[in-house]
């Protein structure tokens, strides 16, 4: 994941109170659950997640979720920071849309990134390289059984 300088040593707690428990709570939830809870968790967040957030608190939740990250003992990625920022949005009654897609900036690699629904992507990332693939938003997910040629 290319993150510029001041994303990863940014010290300045970002978001409230309430909005840096729900992203700690987020980031757990995306780090200790099984992976599948957690794409599970991410479809039911869209519908709990009741009002759109605007970009500045948007911004200010997945900034949230990075520096909860920092204190993790574990690596916070891409996929970790925007799952996690997702579920603290929809523990607050809010919603981000969560994405998955690959970049083609070498070395070409996979992507996550939360995004406003209807909007651009949140935190940076995502609009720098543009995908290869077309991004999964939303609740398709590209570890359903419905998206497999072979039927499974």
């Amino acid at each position: 994941m290319a993150v510029t300088p001041a994303e990863s040593y940014r010290t300045v707690r970002a978001g409230t109170l309430r909005e840096r428990a729900a992203a700690g709570l987020g980031l757990a939830a995306a780090v200790l659950l099984p992976f599948r809870w957690t794409v599970r968790a991410a479809r039911l967040a869209r519908s709990a997640g009741r009002h759109s957030l605007p970009t500045d608190r948007a911004l200010e939740m997945v900034e949230a979720t990075r520096y909860a990250g920092r204190r993790w003992p574990v690596r916070i990625a891409c996929l970790e920071s925007s799952l996690g920022s997702v579920l603290a949005c929809a523990l607050l009654g809010r919603r981000l849309t969560w994405c998955v897609g690959a970049r083609v900036a070498p070395p070409a690699e996979y992507h996550a990134w939360a995004r406003i629904p209807g909007g651009k992507p949140v935190g940076g990332t995502a609009s720098t390289s543009p995908a290869r693939t077309p991004p999964r938003c939303g609740t398709t997910s590209p570890w359903s059984r419905s998206s497999s040629p072979a039927g499974r």
